[in-house]
């Protein structure tokens, strides 16, 4: 192959062809591997589970046994949301953001997906809502289920060193600084609290009434679940980390690229989910508790429209409100509402759509529908 302007290799279609046939054998291969492996995670031993794990949910306190919701299995996805958290950590929120579209699937499989994580249940609801998720999720707060798989550690812990993946790690110095900082930052705790918490996968199964646990993966064995990596994998750039973690909470990238992206897809309904439909809708969008994000000039003067035009119409009934009702004084004449009240309630309602959209978005971030869990 040849040596162009690009600073990528270039060559003839017929040398790409080439060599993508040959990556082809091994991609075949890769696969065939993946399908083995499978396989010899469907043959591990299943222990059974004996320590009563509560956990609380949105249906209340419940079991281990509770969370398969009449499955016969349950994957755990344990979700980086410490306690002391503001917030879920980004990569585990990236990750978690595939999951509300799988839920239904699986659970038409006899699987139930459920996040679990030790922050409280108010916590975990109100980061739910800022994030637009409907998959469930429990907290675990106040048992041992994390610490048990070996996702929660203890100060003592991280002080003489812990077990995660499998292996034994060194003690956490008390003025650790690293890579995870930055997201440490945006979970609102220092690098020792947030690192009390380590993601992971759990497959548990429920056979006559006994729960076993099945499989555990955690680091890198995650990557698999992540499907943000999946698709860079094939990109050009591949992952392009080279200057370090660049992902973030989705709610929290720099919107101008997205107003580009906007204007470019507006009106192709279809293409919008490559930038997210709530950049492009013309309903406002909703931030944590179900409170409107902010507001354009254009915005506020749609907004402002409706309650105009009430005021006028109540001004209208004021006894001495004088020169715009004499306009239709006929009409006053015969009505104890006004020929102009009744128009300016007209215009009321007639532009009282931006207000009607943004109740009803309001109303469905607090009301998911959960119909098949």
């Amino acid at each position: 192959m040849t040596k162009q302007t690009t600073k990528h290799l270039t060559g003839t279609r017929k040398e790409w062809l080439e060599a993508r046939i040959e990556l082809l054998k091994a991609e075949k291969e890769l696969t065939r591997r993946s399908d083995e492996l499978a396989q010899r995670r469907q043959a591990l031993p299943w222990v059974a589970v004996t320590k009563a794990y509560r956990f609380e949910t949105e249906a209340g306190n419940v079991s281990l046994a509770d969370l398969f919701k009449g499955r016969s299995q349950l994957l755990v996805y344990h979700l980086m949301f410490g306690p002391d958290y503001t917030a879920a950590c980004p990569s585990c929120s990236a990750i978690a953001d595939s999951f509300s579209g799988s839920v239904v699937h699986l659970a038409n499989h006899d699987v139930t997906l459920m996040a679990v994580s030790r922050a409280p249940l108010p916590k975990l609801q109100a980061f739910k809502r800022r994030m637009g998720w409907t998959f469930p999720w429990a907290s675990s707060y106040g048992s041992d289920f994390n610490f048990d798989y070996s996702v929660g550690f203890t100060e003592q812990q991280q002080n003489l060193g812990y077990e995660y993946n499998f292996h034994e790690n060194p003690p956490i110095p008390s003025d650790a600084q690293g890579a995870p900082s930055g997201h440490a930052a945006m979970c609102g705790v220092d690098l020792r609290t947030f690192l009390r918490e380590m993601p992971g996968m759990s497959a548990f199964a429920l056979e006559d009434g006994v729960v076993y646990h099945t499989y555990s993966t955690y680091a890198r064995g995650l990557d698999g679940l992540w499907g943000m990596y999946q698709w860079l994998d094939r990109a050009p750039l591949g992952r392009n980390e080279a200057d370090g973690v660049w992902w973030r909470h989705h709610d929290k990238y720099d919107q101008r690229w997205s107003r580009v992206w906007c204007r470019r897809f507006r009106g192709r309904r279809e293409d919008m989910s490559e930038i997210g439909n709530h950049e492009c809708s013309r309903e406002p969008v909703l931030l944590a508790g179900g409170r409107p994000a902010a507001l354009g000039p254009a915005d506020w003067l749609h907004l402002a429209a409706t309650p105009t035009f009430a005021l006028m119409a109540l001004l209208t009934l004021i006894p001495g409100s004088g020169s715009m009702d004499m306009l239709c004084s006929a009409a006053h004449a015969m009505s104890p509402l006004g020929g102009m009240t009744v128009m300016y309630l007209l215009m009321a309602a007639f532009h009282s759509t931006p207000w009607l959209k943004r109740i009803s978005q309001w109303w469905r971030s607090t009301t998911r529908t959960r119909s098949h869990l």
